[in-house]
């Protein structure tokens, strides 16, 4: 779910409507948001090295996670 803060930004919130009911999941797909949320504040703050620092993050965190899952 995402709620939209002052200045235009969304900050995504795990809320139960999105759990799946598996502790360990439900945690990482927080980490996932979490790691949205900052890559917004970058794209706002104009930070371009720390952006694309964190979109590696996302990315790697991402392929390991998709890989663990399948």
């Amino acid at each position: 779910m995402a709620v939209y803060l002052e200045g235009g930004m969304m900050d995504y919130l795990c809320t139960k409507q999105l759990s799946v009911g598996n502790r360990i999941i439900d945690s990482e797909h927080k980490k996932i948001f979490v790691m949205i949320d900052r890559i917004e504040c970058l794209i706002k703050a104009s930070d371009g090295s720390a952006l694309s620092e964190a979109f590696k993050l996302l990315e790697d965190y991402l392929h390991e996670y998709f890989s663990v899952e399948e």
